[in-house]
């Protein structure tokens, strides 16, 4: 399974995931890749591993990849309880579904319960007005947010 590279939020996310909420050891209860998350759609459609933790907005290129190769690909589904257990206290996270419909070589038939990152943007003030930064935000929230709620803005 490849967790991602040392560091990176792919290896922090999937850690937590693993020892805090499914109470594995990754080091002794599955064989660990730390490669990078865009190495993951070759290494998996070798058979070099057999899972891959990767947080990414969607559609994203890499999973297209890594589900269009000869080796069938699916997501695993987070349990809600598990997904609440998670989000709950934790403002910046949100239950979402990722669509099948944007990965027409996915095994899944059904939309696929997971945790999502809210986006953020963090404009520099100095260089544009309150107006124009709210809706610079507004913008950006809009048009890059995929899956799960967007926060209301306030005005």
């Amino acid at each position: 399974m490849n967790i991602g590279a040392p560091g990176s939020a792919d290896q922090i996310t999937s850690l937590l995931l693993l020892k805090e909420w499914l109470k594995m050891d990754p080091a002794n209860d599955l064989k660990v890749s730390e490669r990078p998350s865009y190495e993951a759609p070759e290494l998996i459609q070798q058979g070099k591993i057999d899972a891959f933790f990767y947080t990414v907005g969607h559609p994203n290129l890499t999973i297209i990849e890594a589900t269009a190769g000869e080796r069938k690909v699916k997501m695993i589904a987070l349990d809600q309880a598990l997904i609440d257990d998670i989000v709950r206290p934790r403002p910046f996270l949100t239950a979402t579904k990722i669509s099948v419909n944007d990965y027409p070589d996915l095994e899944n038939r059904e939309d696929v319960s997971t945790i999502g990152v809210r986006p953020f943007c963090l404009p520099a003030r100095t260089r544009m007005k309150r107006r124009s930064t709210r809706w610079y935000v507004r913008s950006w929230v809009i048009l890059t947010f995929s899956g799960g709620s967007i926060p209301s803005l306030p005005a």
